[in-house]
């Protein structure tokens, strides 16, 4: 019980941030680079859980950034972050050199635009030859709770 004190109470002095994707999206992404994904692979239930969790732990809902907002305007999106959480928006920290990590190998695929990439920036979203709609496979992995 004790760790689980300790536990809570870590938990109670940070802030929660939650960085989601259109599943519309995100799904068939996922299924093109792997097909043989499972539902817990995709994750959108155990965010979700994770997400109500912090909820009722903190009494108040953890931030939730979406992914297509962060891409289409990183700079005021951050600073705005940044100014809720009373940290110093540090404008320099959204461009980096592109490089590769070794580490990465095992998960190129997943990598490879990062790796090329030197800020964050809208991204021209590929289109799937399967989605929710067509394949009955990504459809089963689409969410399916409620609030």
């Amino acid at each position: 019980m004790i760790i689980l004190s300790k536990i809570i109470k870590f938990l109670n002095k940070i802030v929660n941030t939650f960085i989601i994707r259109d599943p519309a999206k995100a799904i068939p992404s996922y299924y093109a680079l792997d097909p043989n994904i499972v539902k817990e692979e995709i994750g959108y239930e155990e965010q979700f859980y994770i997400f109500q969790k912090m909820y009722e732990l903190n009494g108040k809902p953890p931030i939730v950034i979406d992914a297509d907002d962060l891409q289409n305007n990183p700079v005021s999106l951050i600073a705005a972050y940044c100014q809720a959480l009373n940290i110093t928006f540090i404008q320099e920290s959204l461009s980096w050199e592109k490089s590769y990590k070794k580490k990465w190998d095992v998960w190129k695929v997943w990598h490879k635009d990062v790796a090329n990439s030197t800020k964050i920036h809208k991204k021209n979203h590929k289109t799937y030859r399967d989605t929710v709609d067509n394949n009955a496979k990504i459809k089963a992995l689409y969410p399916t709770f409620r609030t």
